[in-house]
Order: structure tokens, then sequence, then C-alpha cells
């Protein structure tokens, strides 16, 4: 079978839909199927396009052996909610650019968010006489609304009318939680076009660690009590609570929390030192 992942996250950027999508087309591709992927340049989610894409509107490449197709995107810190939407907005736009060299496809797996991007997914579905799955990470626009980053309602009621044409013409929606299934059952989507794949781990490589190790010992970490977080530090992870309760803690100097990651909301990107991954943030 013939499938495009039509994404705006793949590596080498870090993250969540990063790995998993990049690691599904990858055991596709191993299980005999013909897989490509449509994507951007690299820059989430600290906004900084790395050297080797810089100042280019197309461009392919091989990521683990799958072929790449990149477009041009409107790079930004995932930081504020109008740039987030430009930088939704401008693949969704240039990704027809990228049709050509992503050739022929039977399906056209869509991640989202970006809700945009599902426009875009349903459109060259169309084009390219195939099936159109859109996986479902983050119900949008309900997210941005939850989170108080969308208020206008004339745009709630667009971006929720956007939601409901993607959904009436994908082949299959999947989800990640049976709460989502449970929202789009009862915005009226038939069950049946709906399916419950919640995320997994690759228990080969992750897998449970001797007390001892480098990174505890480089942080003097080895004798205390670790609360750990590793990932995005944008807008939705919601660090704040955990910064605050660490300060709330603060007089406990057998409890150190420790922050893995970078992101719009990274103290040290910030302050302007640059996208170096990962940065290690320890407050006692």
């Amino acid at each position: 079978m013939h499938i495009l992942f039509l994404t705006q996250y793949y590596p080498p950027e870090i993250g969540a839909p990063q790995a998993r999508i990049s690691e599904l087309a990858r055991h596709l591709s191993e299980s005999g199927h013909h897989v490509t992927v449509l994507t951007c340049f690299p820059n989430y989610p600290t906004g900084f396009v790395p050297e080797k894409y810089r100042h280019r509107w197309f461009m392919r490449e091989e990521v683990d052996s799958i072929p790449v197709t990149r477009t041009y995107v409107y790079a930004t810190p995932n930081k504020g909610f109008v740039r987030r939407i430009l930088n939704h907005l401008s693949f969704a736009i240039s990704s027809f650019l990228g049709l050509r060299g992503a050739g022929q496809c039977e399906v056209v797996i869509t991640e989202s968010p970006p809700l945009f991007l599902g426009f875009s997914g349903v459109v060259i579905s169309r084009m390219k006489k195939a099936k159109h799955v859109f996986n479902v990470a983050d119900l949008w626009p309900e997210s941005a609304i939850e989170m108080g980053q969308l208020q206008n309602r004339l745009l709630i009621w667009l971006s929720q009318r956007l939601a409901d044409f993607v959904y009436n013409r994908s082949s299959l929606i999947t989800v990640t939680s049976k709460g989502q299934k449970k929202r789009l059952v009862d915005r009226g989507i038939s069950p049946d076009r709906i399916a419950f794949i919640p995320n997994g781990v690759d228990v080969d490589l992750f897998s449970p660690s001797p007390g001892e190790n480098s990174v505890l010992n480089e942080l003097n970490l080895g004798e205390k009590f670790v609360v750990f977080y590793g990932g995005t530090h944008g807008l939705a992870q919601g660090l704040r609570t955990a910064v605050e309760a660490a300060h709330i803690l603060s007089d406990h100097n057998e409890i150190m929390f420790v922050f893995a990651g970078d992101g719009a909301e990274n103290s040290a990107n910030s302050a302007g030192n640059g996208p170096d991954l990962p940065l290690w943030h320890a407050m006692g």
C-alpha cells in the first residue's frame, strides 16, 4: 500500500508527534508498505530553523530511509496565538507545493493539530483519489478555547465549521483517548468512523534503569527524591503549575524538580540562549 503522511511535525524535531509519526512510518515501511512524508522545515518548538534547512521553499531528503518532502513554513516560537496560527496556516498552504514530490498514494494520513492541515489533507486526498485518515492527537478548536487562547466568537464558529468539514469528509478518524471519541460521537459523528488507538511505548527502548546513571551524577541528584518532567515546554503543558509546586517545596532540600526539554515557555530559551537541546533545569 502507498501511504502519505501529511504532518507539520517530523524529525529532526524532537517531540511526541515527531516520535510517534516517524516510528509508525518506519514500521509501516519495514512491513512492506511504500511510505512517504510531506512535512515542513523543522522549527518546533523554538522557532529556529537549522542551518541546513534555511532559506528554502522546497526540499527532498531521506530520514531513516523514508522519502521526505519539505515545504515552507513561517517559523516562530510556539508562543502567542496569532503567530502560532500563522505558523500552522503557512504550511497548510505550502504543503500543496510538495504534492508532486510526494508521489502517488492510496491513503493520506493527516496529523492534527494543526486543524488547518486537516483541510489540506482532505483536498490532497481528493486530488490523489486516496482515502483520508485524520489522526486527532488534540481536539481543536476545543483545546485552544479551554486554554483561553481562542475567545472570539466568530473565530470559534469558523473553527468549529472547519473541524466539521474535515470530520465529515475523512474516511476514518483516529483518536488517542476514549474521552476524545465520546466528544466526537456527541458531536454527531458515527462511532463506526472513529478508531481509538492509544499512544504506546517501545519497551525495548524505554525500560527501568539502575539507580545510578551519568545524568543523576552530573546534576548531583543521586541522593535526592526527583520529580522529573521531560518534553515540550510549551503553552499547553501547564508547567507553571509544576514550578509553583517546586517553590512551595523549596525548603525541602531532599526534593528536586528536574525539567528537560525546550519550548516557548522555557526560561533559558526566553532569555535568548538559543535552541540548544536538551535543556536541563534543576530546581530545589
